[in-house]
């Protein structure tokens, strides 16, 4: 699966959120070399495919999945959390994003989800 970055309109509506997200992300994958970033910004259509929630926060390119060595992950989640992440271990990849489930007012999500 190759790697989406948000489309450029979310970067200029929302300026803010990716000047406090990516030093963060980049922080994780720089100090954790072995852990690979696996999702970040999602499609609607990509989204339902993978059973993403209505209002996931990877259709804001506010979340990224990260997989890597299992014995490193109560760490890893240690870290996000320490730098403002939410972050919780899935099992199989870790999952990051920016703020809590449910938060986010409907006005931040792109109007067509339709897929």
């Amino acid at each position: 699966m190759s790697l989406q970055a948000p489309p450029i309109e979310f970067a200029r509506a929302y300026p803010e959120f990716y000047r406090w997200l990516l030093p963060r992300l980049n922080e994780l994958a720089s100090l954790f070399r072995n852990w690979q970033v696996t999702s970040w910004y999602r499609t609607p259509g990509r989204n339902f495919e993978v059973g993403g929630a209505v209002r996931s926060q990877h259709l804001l390119g506010w979340a990224a999945d990260f997989t890597g060595p299992r014995d490193e992950s109560r760490q890893f989640v240690a870290l996000a959390r320490q730098r403002g992440l939410v972050a919780v271990d899935e099992g199989d990849h870790v999952h990051v994003q920016m703020y809590p489930a449910g938060v986010i007012p409907g006005r931040f999500f792109p109007r067509n989800f339709s897929v």
